[in-house]
């Protein structure tokens, strides 16, 4: 039995060291991967920096978009659906406040308004799906006219 309890004894030391010897690699590890994510988040941050100082924030209210789209709209639709589309505009901008950057405008104010489509105004659910398809293309449009604006700007700003 002495032998025995020696022997355990052994492969006891050895796994302690074995483990030990592992908690500091794993350790090490886990310094480099702290280090590695400071340092990509690091780089991130610097990268952000940069762009947002090249960005041209849209100050445009959602009036002055409503009505740039509008123009655009009005050539590609019969009359009717122009002045029903132009209606559910005017109705959003009541809700909204036409003179609101369009950027201020977030997911839970659209939420609210087709809320109050929906139950204050009782309207249909089909009614107020097209009010979302429709504020959906504005949207798309104003994004799409931001997107142009940066690219105009990166290309004057990189030429001086």
């Amino acid at each position: 039995m002495g032998r025995m309890a020696s022997s355990i004894a052994i492969v006891r030391n050895s796994m302690t060291q074995d483990s030990i010897n592992g908690v500091a690699n794993q350790s090490r590890s886990v310094i480099k991967t702290r280090e590695t994510r400071k340092r990509a988040q690091e780089i991130l941050a610097n990268a952000i920096q940069k762009e947002l100082g090249n960005v041209v924030m849209d100050s445009r209210t959602i009036h002055s978009v409503i009505e740039e789209y509008k123009k655009i709209y009005k050539k590609n639709v019969k009359r009717t659906t122009f002045l029903s589309v132009e209606t559910q505009y005017e109705e959003f901008e009541e809700f909204i406040d036409s003179k609101r950057i369009i950027t201020t405008i977030t997911t839970q104010d659209l939420n609210r308004f087709f809320d109050f489509l929906l139950y204050q105004k009782n309207l249909a659910n089909q009614t107020t799906s097209t009010y979302k398809s429709r504020l959906n293309k504005l949207f798309q449009y104003a994004v799409k006219k931001m997107d142009t604006s940066r690219r105009i700007n990166r290309i004057l700003h990189h030429r001086i």
